[in-house]
């Protein structure tokens, strides 16, 4: 048994080395000086039981000043945090969300939280969600009013995080209802809770479906196989964020990137060359995207629209078009990495289709 155990660890030696790792050395082949170490890349020793494993540390440290780092506020919610915070109000604010297909998404614990409140303020995009949380709290009232043409999104925004925290402030129970998922593309929520939470209010975000959500299930991706980028078109470009190619994309807000105003009519896409040229200096113009909406009825299907990079600035986009951008491969395995979580053998049968009792 020891003997066809050593076999099958040499044949899979042979294997990684020769099939998987060899474009990988080539990647990092030391340069024309003959220096193959980075700059701000350290190796380090790390004793495990008995063996010892050399860890590199790749920091770009000539990056790391350019890095605007943001308060932990706005990366996750701070008072999770903080064991002293205690609510100075009896007044509670919750967020839910109605989903993404109408009057069928909404979740039972989202439903009674809506039922039970003192007020209620919604801002969905159809008539049949806006009708069943008519019914289920007749207090409702209509947040998307703060919305109009050419006016700046950021500031129809801070407009209803200002009339949350004012009903707040007189009602026991506020519950605010969104559109597909609360905390999905909606910053309003967040300035709410956080504003809430120091003024001693106690203010919730329940989980709900997402545009996200719909996608995975209609397009059939699972975002664990490739990894998972998620990523707002318009921060994309500005922040010129490099994607990794070996795991998916998935690109929001394509049809308005650049334009920070809201248009019900529409938006004119006059950017979107920009977004084409700029991933097709990543993936290639002839690279295959989704074009994705998800569907908001039974009766109608999603938008599935299979297209080029290099077609992007001759299609229909709308604020609801999301790109989803297949990964163009795997990257290799790391041979010493492999060898050192144990995983040489099980990953030589896994790919190769056989058993230990073989």
């Amino acid at each position: 048994m020891n003997k066809i155990r050593q076999l099958v660890i040499r044949e899979i030696d042979e294997w990684l080395h020769d099939e998987l790792f060899s474009h990988h050395c080539e990647r990092n082949a030391p340069d024309s000086k003959g220096d193959s170490k980075a700059p701000g890349t350290n190796a380090a020793k790390v004793e495990v039981g008995t063996a010892q494993i050399t860890t590199r540390i790749d920091v770009p440290a000539q990056c790391l000043p350019k890095l605007r780092h943001d308060s932990d506020s706005n990366r996750y919610y701070a008072h999770l945090f903080d064991q002293e915070w205690t609510p100075s109000h009896e007044n509670e604010l919750w967020f839910v969300g109605t989903g993404i297909m109408a009057a069928k998404h909404l979740t039972a614990e989202a439903k009674t939280t809506i039922e039970i409140a003192d007020k209620l303020l919604y801002c969905v995009g159809d008539r049949a969600t806006e009708r069943l949380l008519l019914c289920l709290n007749p207090s409702a009232q209509d947040l998307s009013t703060f919305y109009n043409d050419g006016k700046p999104r950021n500031q129809t925004y801070s407009e209803i995080v200002e009339i949350i925290i004012e009903t707040l402030q007189i009602c026991r129970r506020v519950c605010v209802a969104y559109y597909g998922h609360p905390g999905f593309f909606v910053s309003a929520s967040y300035q709410a809770i956080r504003r809430a939470r120091e003024m001693g209010y106690r203010a919730y975000m329940l989980p709900a479906v997402s545009s996200l959500d719909c996608l995975f299930s209609d397009i059939g991706i699972d975002p664990s196989r490739y990894g998972c980028q998620v990523l707002e078109a318009t921060d994309m470009l500005a922040r010129k964020r490099r994607p990794d190619i070996s795991a998916s994309l998935i690109l929001y807000q394509a049809g308005c990137v650049g334009d920070p105003g809201y248009n019900s009519k529409g938006y004119d896409r006059r950017n979107v060359p920009l977004l084409a040229n700029y991933l097709a200096e990543f993936y290639g113009v002839g690279h295959e995207v989704v074009l994705y909406e998800a569907s908001q009825y039974k009766i109608r299907e999603p938008r599935l629209e299979r297209i080029r990079i290099g077609d992007l600035p001759f299609i229909r986009l709308s604020g609801t078009t999301t790109i989803y951008i297949p990964p163009v491969g795997l990257p290799p395995f790391d041979k010493d990495m492999v060898y050192n979580l144990g995983i040489a053998e099980s990953l030589h049968n896994e790919i190769h289709g056989t058993s230990n009792e073989e």
